[in-house]
């Protein structure tokens, strides 16, 4: 009975050594706190002082056989910075991607940041313009603090005319198409997505209001949208709305 008892005994001890080395093995869990800022401060304003965006992001992990995705989110961003805190493992390598546009827009596609793709596309609308960024994580042994600047991913195409002022041929409205163009955009890579380019129509929209100064001329806008940047050149084909008729007109090769 005793020999019994000792061996119930040691093996009450055994297992409560393991059970306190797994718990010592268990990797520690530290929150990264992201301040998020957007490009150029956001120069569009809205009625409560800055519009407001629709902050998206993906965390994913970094594995021999490639990324992972362990989860996105979604948050919104009423000026031009906010803070975002992930909860992470201390001895692992992350990438998190980031996605900002206008809140409740509908202009793109952002259920994979790896392939935004353009869902509708309107010209002259400050509505599509949208900023991306990301970070790699490596093993960190403490909580930290991290800043990302999301920049534009696109190129902005303007088309302006320069007319004589006793000819009334004012733009009013305008719409453009763009031929060999990316439709998609990975926030990965930076760049469009292979294979993804095709024709996007820039539908009729009102001119934007103002000049372009290119000294020493000064010309009146006609069309502005957001491209996202081809390897090679583009397309272009414009319906240019004045009040006395519309101009037509494609030009080929554009370089972006």
């Amino acid at each position: 009975m005793k020999k019994l008892l000792y061996s119930a005994a040691a093996l009450a001890t055994l297992l409560f050594a393991a059970s306190c080395q797994q718990e010592n093995l268990e990797p520690a869990r530290t929150g990264v706190t992201y301040t998020i800022t957007l490009a150029d401060e956001v120069q569009t304003k809205g009625k409560d002082g800055h519009d407001a965006y629709d902050l998206y992001y993906e965390v994913y992990r970094n594995t021999n056989a490639g990324l992972v995705e362990l989860y996105d989110d979604v948050k919104e961003m009423t000026g031009p910075k906010t803070t975002v805190t992930l909860d992470l493992l201390n001895d692992q390598d992350y990438t998190v991607l980031f996605w900002a546009n206008k809140k409740g827009s509908t202009y793109f596609e952002v259920s994979n940041l790896q392939n935004v793709t353009i869902k509708t596309a309107s010209s002259n609308n400050e509505d599509r313009d949208a900023f991306c960024g990301k970070d790699e994580l490596t093993a960190h042994d403490n909580g930290s603090m991290k800043s990302v600047t999301l920049t534009r991913p696109f190129a902005q195409l303007n088309i302006a005319t320069l007319v004589p002022t006793h000819y009334d041929v004012t733009p009013v409205s305008s719409l453009v198409t763009v031929t060999g163009a990316p439709k998609s955009f990975s926030v990965l890579t930076g760049e469009g997505v292979e294979n993804s380019e095709g024709e996007v129509t820039y539908t009729v929209n009102t001119v934007p209001t103002g000049d372009i100064v290119v000294a020493p001329n000064t010309y009146k806008k006609a069309a502005m949208n957001y491209v996202f940047a081809p390897e090679g050149n583009i397309t272009v084909y414009y319906e240019i709305t004045t009040a006395n008729g519309t101009v037509k007109n494609t030009i080929n090769n554009v370089p972006v």
